[in-house]
């Protein structure tokens, strides 16, 4: 029978696993080692404790999910860009529930609040990356040039916190009823930006009644 080759990815997936499942500090480095099948020197050899491991996972995780921002680079109608960050997520959560567990069940512990630090460094990084590419479409099409930035980010921003919550609790979700949902949204901003802004702007007094 061949042996599985120990790799730093394969320890940490066990490792959260684990983590995930009894908690991080109920949890040896024997135990790690020994669901491996491996010796703790050698387990030694890759981290020199559970903190590496975890702080190892979330880099592996947040890398993961900069590949998300890379592919709505080219993405140029507003629309389309909150429709896929969110499809995206969805489905980066989903390949990642057992993470999301673990993850929070380490936050709870008051003297691990690095890690609390590296998901705001990695939430603060997509938000700017988000709002670069709302002012980036706006520069170049009109129809989109005085959506409310800030508003279309937080729709996401608090739409990605959804997900993860119902990933946690390990609840279904309807990805084709967050579609309608921002199609929906969408569809205020663009009446916003098209009518109510531009009004205010000029000083005219305008009502919903009027704008739809």
């Amino acid at each position: 029978m061949k042996k599985t080759k120990i790799t730093k990815e394969l320890i940490v997936k066990k490792a959260v696993e684990l983590f995930s499942e009894k908690g991080i500090d109920n949890v040896s480095m024997n135990e790690i080692a020994n669901s491996l099948n491996i010796t703790k020197p050698t387990l030694y050899y890759y981290f020199k404790n559970k903190d590496d491991m975890i702080k190892y996972a979330f880099s592996m995780r947040a890398k993961e999910m900069s590949e998300i921002f890379n592919e709505i680079n080219e993405i140029n109608d507003v629309g389309k860009l909150i429709k896929t960050v969110i499809k995206k997520h969805y489905e980066f959560f989903s390949r990642n529930e057992t993470n999301i567990r673990c993850f929070f069940k380490i936050v709870d512990a008051d003297e691990r609040k690095y890690l609390i630090r590296m998901a705001n460094e990695v939430i603060d990084k997509n938000r700017d990356f988000i709002k670069k590419q709302i002012e980036k479409i706006k520069e170049t099409y009109k129809k989109f040039k005085n959506i409310d930035t800030e508003l279309v980010s937080s729709f996401l921003s608090s739409i990605i916190s959804y997900l993860i919550m119902e990933r946690k609790m390990e609840r279904k979700i309807n990805i084709n009823l967050l579609n309608k949902m921002a199609d929906i949204f969408l569809k205020g901003v663009l009446v916003l930006s098209v009518f109510i802004i531009p009004s205010f702007l000029n000083g005219v007094e305008i009502t919903m009644d009027k704008a739809v």
